[in-house]
C-alpha cells in the first residue's frame, strides 16, 4: 500500500470492500474511536476532522494501528 493521502471514502473502502462507502466510513470511524490512543495521534495531526482525506500521516498511523487493508 502506498503512504499518500487518500479520501476517507476511499480508504474506508479499502478496509471494508464489502460494504457501500456510507457504511464503510462509518465502520472505520467506529474503529479508530474505539482506539483512543488513534484517535489521539490522528488528532496531533492538525488536519480538521472534517476534511475528506486523510494526509499521509494519519494514513501511516492508521495502518501502524490496523494493518494494511
Amino acid at each position: 500500500m502506498e503512504m499518500k493521502a487518500y479520501l476517507k471514502a476511499d480508504l474506508a473502502q479499502m478496509y471494508f470492500p464489502m460494504l457501500d462507502t456510507t457504511l464503510a466510513m462509518r465502520r472505520l470511524r467506529r474503529w479508530i474511536h474505539n482506539n483512543p490512543e488513534l484517535e489521539t495521534a490522528l488528532a496531533q495531526c492538525h488536519v480538521s476532522k472534517n476534511a475528506d482525506f486523510y494526509s499521509r500521516k494519519q494514513v501511516s498511523l492508521i495502518v501502524e494501528y490496523f494493518d494494511e487493508p
